[in-house]
């Protein structure tokens, strides 16, 4: 079995990075009412307090170029959440454990914000694997919680930046808890015609 060495520098929680410095920004969408999003071709709902932006970008790693899609949306430079989703090649999957994926986007999350890893406990989203994460920056002022999630081919990472000082852990539970996989629309079931 061959270790995803790259993914935990390249994609493992990518759109972390971005996160990093969390400049301030005039003050969006804090007070917002929350609201599901379920993009077209996503494979999942989750609850937001606004309207994230979404991005992607071609990552390349040791089981192929893989696009990520990033769904980001940022409050007032206090907090951010963030979804993202990465398609890996089924083939490649077949040289991979899961558990060896789950470990690389661990060790990217923490990277990705130069911290410490405060906790990790495995979990399960259906039958699939995931694990929940706490880490914190080297500074102390960032922490970022995350539900990381290997659903077949996919990875999807569940993401929230806080500084510190204003993490308010029931917005935080509310978005994590309402990430969901989208039930999968199947052809409908036309009744034959009577003969």
């Amino acid at each position: 079995m061959r270790k995803p060495r790259r993914l935990a520098a390249g994609l493992a929680l990518a759109a972390a990075a971005t996160l990093v410095l969390l400049a301030p920004r005039p003050a969006g969408a804090g007070g917002a009412e929350w609201t599901e999003l379920a993009p077209a071709g996503g494979g999942f709902t989750v609850m937001l307090p606004g309207t994230p932006r979404e991005s992607s970008m071609d990552v390349p790693t040791d089981l192929g170029t893989i696009k990520a899609t990033t769904y980001t949306l940022e409050l007032a430079g206090d907090h951010a959440y963030m979804i993202v989703h990465s398609d890996f090649p089924r083939e490649a999957m077949k040289q991979v454990k899961s558990d060896a994926i789950l470990d690389s986007a661990r060790d990217g999350a923490v990277a990705n914000v130069k911290g410490k890893l405060k906790s990790e406990k495995k979990i399960k989203l259906g039958f699939s694997p995931g694990r929940a994460l706490v880490v914190e920056s080297s500074d102390g002022s960032l922490l970022l919680n995350a539900r990381v999630y290997l659903v077949k081919e996919r990875l999807y990472q569940a993401i929230v930046v806080n500084a510190r000082a204003k993490v308010v852990q029931a917005d935080v539970d509310r978005f994590l808890g309402s990430f969901k996989l989208a039930a999968k629309k199947g052809p409908s079931k036309a009744t034959k015609p009577a003969r």
